[in-house]
């Protein structure tokens, strides 16, 4: 199997999800609100830097000709299922073979060396890490099994060096959804979304943990068959995520954001108009999410919205068809459905710009992800017999 073919397969996992978990009881104080900070600085390099990626078939934008763009190791990008930036670092889960079913361990792949660090050896190999989120050295992240069983376990590493803290698990329970949990981070606290068993059924649930005790608590609670929460966001206690409502025939439904303090007790703030509005960001210049379309579902293309702070005004961002936004500190980011270019949202300066352009048939950028001040993405090579899949990297403008 080639290595994209393999990565593929594995992807399709992480759509399929799993079933059923019993409900986690919430425990321990509430929690404290923080303003965002620094991010942790990485672990020493022990490695010399990666080669620095040349492709004829990519055309650099205005801002990407002033970014020093390198890239991971073939052998290695080849391996990877999933993987985010973290400020100084990637981060992200990979098989230990060239052609494994599985991809359980999880590394970190400092921006000055471009060689990556085994961080935690997974104990269950034919399990495969499936969603990560960080922040500086802080790690949370979702392994499950690759066989029929249904398994999953959300874990926290608090730092590089620690060992992995349980958050969550699921275990097997009549009418559970099978998708694995949605995640963010941003140090001292994790937040996640999953659906469990409750007293009366199942629950969607959103809950978050703070460092260093990690007990989990209750944010959130809706009964999974009218509504769900989803694509919660993180900056310092800030919180955006998403409410669906789902329409008495099930056919349709409605989607918001919301936004609230994971430290306060205030209650949460719409600020989504259209019902069609999921994945919200948050960085220290923007909220923004994507805007789908009436009838279709929230994993589907759309558009980016912000949401202007100043004003309370809505405003459109981006009207391409984008996926899976992502914000740094600075920059917002998305995957086009197109997988021809990499644009940017400059927080500073408000406006959109580009950073490459391809041909997007036989040389292609995919999986763009934007965390403190990294921009990383995958490249795709379909030029020769063998396709030639890469992970690039770059440092955006403080």
């Amino acid at each position: 199997m080639t290595p994209s073919r393999r990565l593929a397969a594995l992807a399709a996992m992480v759509v399929g999800g799993v079933t059923a978990c019993s409900a986690v009881t919430p425990s321990g104080p509430t929690l404290a609100p923080v303003t965002p900070g620094a991010a942790t600085a990485s672990p020493p390099p022990i490695a010399s830097q990666g080669p620095s990626p040349t492709a004829s078939a990519v055309v650099l934008g205005e801002l990407g000709r002033r970014l020093d763009i390198r890239s991971v190791s073939d052998d290695f990008a080849s391996r990877v299922l999933e993987f985010v930036a973290n400020g100084s670092s990637i981060i992200a889960s990979a098989a230990e073979g060239d052609g494994d079913a599985a991809a359980p361990d999880l590394y970190a792949i400092p921006y000055e060396t471009g060689e990556a660090q085994l961080v935690w050896r997974n104990p269950e190999r034919d399990h495969s890490i499936v969603k990560l989120a960080a922040d500086g050295n802080l790690i949370a992240f979702v392994d499950m099994s690759t066989t029929d069983e249904a398994q999953w376990t959300l874990r926290v590493i608090p730092d590089l060096a620690a060992e992995p803290v349980i958050l969550d698990q699921l275990t097997a329970g009549p009418g559970v959804s099978t998708l694995v949990p949605s995640v963010t981070a941003s140090s001292p606290y994790v937040v996640w979304t999953a659906f469990h068993a409750g007293p009366d059924g199942p629950v969607s649930q959103m809950f978050a943990a703070q460092a260093p005790r990690w007990e989990p608590v209750l944010l959130a609670e809706r009964p999974a068959m009218d509504a769900e929460l989803w694509f919660p966001s993180l900056l310092g206690s800030r919180l955006v995520y998403t409410e669906l409502i789902y329409a008495a025939d099930h056919l349709t439904d409605e989607r918001t954001v919301w936004l609230t303090d994971v430290g306060a007790s205030d209650a949460p703030r719409q600020l989504s108009a259209s019902g069609l509005a999921t994945m919200p960001i948050i960085n220290q210049y923007d909220i923004a999410w994507k805007e789908g379309d009436a009838g279709f579902h929230q994993l589907n293309w759309g558009s980016m919205e912000r949401y202007v702070v100043e004003t309370g005004r809505l405003e459109p961002m981006y009207e391409d068809s984008i996926n899976f936004p992502s914000a740094g500190i600075r920059f917002m980011t998305w995957s086009s459905a197109w997988q021809d270019r990499i644009v940017v949202w400059d927080g500073r300066q408000g406006q959109v710009r580009e950073i490459l352009t391809t041909d997007g048939d036989v040389h292609r950028v995919s999986r763009v992800h934007a965390g403190g001040t990294l921009l990383a993405w995958q490249y795709v090579d379909d030029s020769a017999a063998e396709p030639i899949v890469g992970i690039w990297y770059a440092r955006l403008p403080q």
